[in-house]
């Protein structure tokens, strides 16, 4: 009775023997495919463990070195490879944006709406099943930009970038803005997307659009998978801060004007006194006044060749961005041309 008892298997271990049948089989066949597709392959390729089944590799091109992929005729699967590699990245990214606004509206909730020690309790477990789903998703997109790095993406690509734990937060846009929330940016992936199967042409719309995003206009929500809300708000943002710029400027330029009178008036107070005293207090009013002017025109010409920089700058950026467009579409009517040519 013991000896029944001692082999019998509990339900989850009959469940897991059965998945890593079925992942085994899955494998079997996939390596069956591999070696009918590249028979080169078979050399370097071991058989399947049937213990440890979902430790096997499923050696993909980015499992190997260029070097490799070349001797062995993988280019051509490494380049399908990285296409859906990149759209698995950018899904693993939208996944995490809505993790993070799943978070904060739960979050919210919890914090107005739920009472008690038992209900409480079972809200906090509840939160960090959706921690838990975050940081699930940033492992997923962590896993995909290593095998693109393996594929040919720079290091320092500036769509796919680094992601860190403490990077996996976003402002709750179901709040009204509060005071320095401009000054306190979201993570980078709140302002990247890239629609999947683009043709050569819609690339480098979207690559031109993204050299632009500064002043882009969401009209397409294809174009472009932002988060409308933040970008409505970054645009509040940004045009507050225009404003204040140009009450900034007025407000120096009535500082210089006052200090400019004010200097000119103590001067000529100073040379129509007849007091000794009156005249020294005067001189030295103005020698004050002269030297608030000089320290604000000072910072006027600092900031005017900051201004100027990055006008040069601007026009450097605007050029270049021309010279795209403009490569773009004499590309564009050269294979038009050709195509008309070859069928007239």
């Amino acid at each position: 009775m013991v000896s029944v008892t001692a082999n019998k298997k509990s339900p989850e271990s009959l469940a897991l023997a059965s998945a890593r049948s079925k992942l085994q089989t899955d494998l079997i066949k996939l390596r069956a495919m591999q070696f009918s597709l590249f028979p080169a392959l078979q050399s370097i390729i071991t058989s399947v463990d049937p213990t440890f089944p979902e430790k096997e590799s499923l050696y993909l091109p980015s499992s190997f070195s260029e070097s490799f992929r070349m001797a062995y005729g993988l280019n051509e699967l490494g380049k399908i490879e990285y296409q859906l590699r990149e759209g698995r990245a950018h899904d693993a990214l939208q996944s995490i944006r809505t993790s993070i606004k799943t978070f904060n509206h739960n979050l919210d909730l919890k914090k107005t709406a739920v009472f008690g020690q038992h209900a409480n309790t079972r809200a906090q477990g509840f939160l960090k099943q959706l921690a838990a789903d975050k940081v699930s998703g940033a492992e997923k997109y962590r896993r995909m930009r290593a095998a693109l790095i393996a594929l040919g993406l720079p290091q320092n690509d500036t769509v796919l970038q680094q992601l860190d734990d403490d990077q996996l937060w976003g402002k709750d846009t179901s709040h009204m803005s509060q005071l320095g929330d401009s000054k306190r940016q979201d993570p980078w992936f709140w302002s990247v997307g890239r629609p999947s199967n683009l043709s050569p042409a819609e690339d480098l719309e979207w690559s031109i659009e993204r050299r632009c995003q500064h002043f882009y206009q969401i009209c397409n929500a294809k174009a472009l998978a932002v988060d409308r809300v933040k970008w409505y708000r970054k645009r509040s943002a940004r045009n507050r801060s225009r404003e204040e710029k140009e009450i900034l400027e007025e407000e120096m330029k009535r500082t210089l004007r006052t200090f400019g009178f004010l200097h000119n008036m103590w001067s000529t107070l100073g040379e129509s006194a007849r007091i000794p005293g009156d005249a020294s207090y005067a001189h030295k009013q103005a020698a004050m006044f002269s030297q608030f002017e000089f320290n604000c025109q000072k910072v006027c010409d600092k900031a005017a060749k900051k201004r100027n920089e990055h006008a040069q700058w601007w026009v450097f950026n605007y050029l270049g961005l021309m010279c795209s467009i403009k490569t773009y579409f004499r590309r564009f009517f050269d294979k038009f041309k050709a195509s008309v040519g070859k069928q007239s």
